[in-house]
């Protein structure tokens, strides 16, 4: 990346207009550019590095959270499973005693029907 130093002679624009720089001010000028130029460097490394770091934690967020509805969805199925049995067992129970309910009583069943005896006859 090349800098354009204010001190140096290649001013865009002004050409007519260049000043004059000593020896000092040129080793000056250099210097600056490359301390900028580290610090930039500098800058950008610790970008990448933060930016890094921050992907790391939003995949380690990411992958809890994942877990954590994962978890929560087998719970919820898991109440839905047992809510249905228990739904459907109260239906057996209740059809149950309704039936046994409004079921026709048992009844004795009759005797069957034998010859009467006529006392009379045996009498004779």
């Amino acid at each position: 990346m090349d800098f354009w130093c204010p001190l140096s002679s290649a001013q865009p624009g002004s050409a007519h207009l260049q000043p004059h720089l000593d020896e000092a001010q040129e080793a000056e000028c250099q210097a600056l550019k490359m301390q900028l130029q580290q610090e930039v460097e500098l800058l950008n490394a610790c970008q990448r590095k933060f930016k890094m770091q921050a992907e790391v934690q939003h995949d380690l967020e990411l992958r809890e959270l994942e877990q954590r509805v994962s978890l929560c969805k087998a719970l919820l199925e898991q109440k839905v499973f047992l809510q249905q049995q228990l739904t459907q067992m109260t239906q057996v129970a209740t059809n149950q005693m309704l039936l046994h309910r409004y079921a026709p009583l048992p009844t004795k069943p009759l005797p069957l029907a034998s010859t009467p005896t006529m006392p009379f006859v045996s009498q004779l």
